[in-house]
């Protein structure tokens, strides 16, 4: 993910370096919008599927989520869509948990026409499908959640 500079995420007008990035697709204008409502923090990733996930850094997630999640609420006003906020992890399990909101029992990696991701979910509660569409966004690859 291509990053503003810290001239144009305090700015709303964008430098020249920033515009052609735009222009040119290495950004989007919801990337843009979130550095501009996130200032001064930065987000990891930005994955856009129904509603906004932000991936951010441990350190800064409960800063920006905020007491009883008004930090969320603020967000979600200034971009005026749903917002989720997760931490970043390189960790697919505890990935996955932090999306579904439910306890994962592991991860698979399949072999099929490709590489896909199976991830074993117990209990009874269904994951929505718009957060399983935004974890096959954010690590790439088909997903398959299976209920044990």
């Amino acid at each position: 993910m291509e990053k503003l500079c810290s001239f144009c995420r305090n700015s709303e007008i964008l430098c020249q370096s920033c515009k052609k990035k735009l222009d040119e697709g290495k950004l989007t204008q919801m990337e843009v919008d979130v550095a501009h409502a996130l200032n001064p923090y930065e987000a990891v990733k930005i994955v856009d599927a129904g509603k906004i996930l932000i991936m951010v850094k441990p350190v800064d997630a409960r800063i920006i989520i905020g007491k009883g999640g008004s930090g969320v609420k603020k967000l979600e006003e200034k971009l005026g869509r749903r917002v989720k906020i997760v931490e970043q992890s390189n960790d697919r399990k505890t990935l996955a948990e932090d999306v579904l909101r439910l306890r994962v029992i592991g991860v698979n990696v399949l072999y099929d026409k490709g590489e896909k991701l199976r991830i074993r979910v117990s209990g009874e509660r269904r994951a929505s499908n718009v957060d399983i569409e935004i974890l096959a966004k954010l690590y790439g690859k088909d997903v398959n959640v299976v209920y044990e």
